[in-house]
């Protein structure tokens, strides 16, 4: 992600829901009931919201990250407890910034 930069509340709102719905989509994908279409719109947000994630935190944490990042569970209650409370601060908010980039929101 080229330019350091701060998402605004509006921005990083719609991330947030966007994570928070992640798992409800990939359910929806694979128990195939939906239709086409929109199997490839959440493959799409799903897709791009992991590899965003997983290329700040590598992809075996992606899937908690993206958990924590849609279910505001901040580093005093995370499942996470491979990191200090600054490095996973540091990047729950670079995955943030990089899954608007990856998804438009923001340059």
């Amino acid at each position: 992600m080229g330019n350091t930069h701060m998402i605004s509340p509006t921005v990083d709102g719609v991330v947030v829901a966007l994570c928070a719905d992640y798992t409800r989509r990939k359910h929806a994908i694979e128990e195939k009931r939906i239709c086409r279409r929109t199997d490839t719109e959440l493959r799409y947000l799903n897709a791009k919201i992991f590899d965003a994630v997983a290329e700040v935190v590598g992809e075996p944490l992606a899937e908690q990250f993206i958990k924590d990042i849609g279910c505001r569970i901040g580093y005093a209650n995370t499942k996470l407890d491979c990191m200090s409370e600054v490095t996973y601060k540091n990047l729950k908010k670079q995955a943030r910034e990089l899954i608007a980039v990856r998804l438009h929101l923001v340059d």
